[in-house]
């Protein structure tokens, strides 16, 4: 669970559709996200390997990254399985039910 402004809401397990690249290490990959609505900038994270479905076997592809979803308003958040736990704004059309 999170706390929003002052409400508590119930976070789910989802998947996000990202680019996947081979990371530094052989159990993470490297993932890059770019909402769609417009914006330019793009995110990306090195996360564990077993948190995304790709076929791996090549330099670029696309995948789906396991993600923590939550609801703030009209906004949709995603916490990225990284190190830091970064939450990140996305598309809710960018996401896939488990």
């Amino acid at each position: 669970m999170v706390a929003t402004s002052g409400r508590t809401q119930q976070m789910n397990e989802q998947f996000l559709t990202c680019k996947v690249y081979p990371g530094m290490f052989s159990d993470e990959v490297a993932i890059a996200y770019r909402p769609n609505a417009g914006r330019t900038s793009v995110s990306s994270y090195f996360v564990p390997k077993d948190r995304v479905v790709a076929d791996l076997s090549g330099r670029e592809t696309t995948g789906m990254l396991r993600v923590l979803v939550f609801r703030e308003g009209q906004t949709t958040w995603a916490v990225v399985p990284n190190e830091n736990q970064t939450i990140i704004e996305i598309d809710e059309a960018d996401l896939t039910a488990p």
